[in-house]
């Protein structure tokens, strides 16, 4: 068997990973923005789209899963998210105000510094893979 599960199962997910990659890509026309000069929340919803289709992928759960019901299944949930994006125009999840996250939620400095640099790392690596793909078309 083929170590990383079934090629047929592999294509697929490369297909929903193009798919996402190419909705981030447009994501300025479908919202009826510039494509050559989009506006920072237009950019921050790309972004928003290449950092949560590559983490989605890099997931150890997802990624190192074997079972072709369940991999046809997580494939499946992708189209139908991407379509859901697609129809309603909204990349990310609304974003709560401030005052309504919960009190009980406690993060240290350190904590929050990491994801800080983290999602800033992110950011960048998401801001040269969306250079990538208009240099590639």
């Amino acid at each position: 068997s083929h170590p990383h599960g079934s090629k047929v199962g592999m294509s697929k997910a490369l297909a929903l990973y193009r798919r996402a990659m190419k909705m981030a890509r447009d994501w300025p026309k479908r919202v009826g923005d510039s494509m050559t000069n989009p506006s920072l929340q237009t950019v921050r919803e790309q972004n928003y789209i290449v950092a949560e289709t590559r983490k989605l992928f890099k997931d150890p759960v997802v990624r190192d899963e074997r079972d072709p019901f369940i991999i046809k299944d997580l494939i499946s949930k992708g189209h139908d998210r991407i379509d859901v994006i697609l129809h309603y125009g909204i990349a990310a999840p609304k974003l709560h105000h401030v005052n309504e996250v919960p009190v009980d939620i406690e993060v240290d400095d350190d904590g929050l510094e990491a994801g800080i640099a983290d999602a800033m790392s992110t950011e960048m690596e998401t801001a040269m893979d969306l250079d990538h793909l208009k240099r590639r078309n």
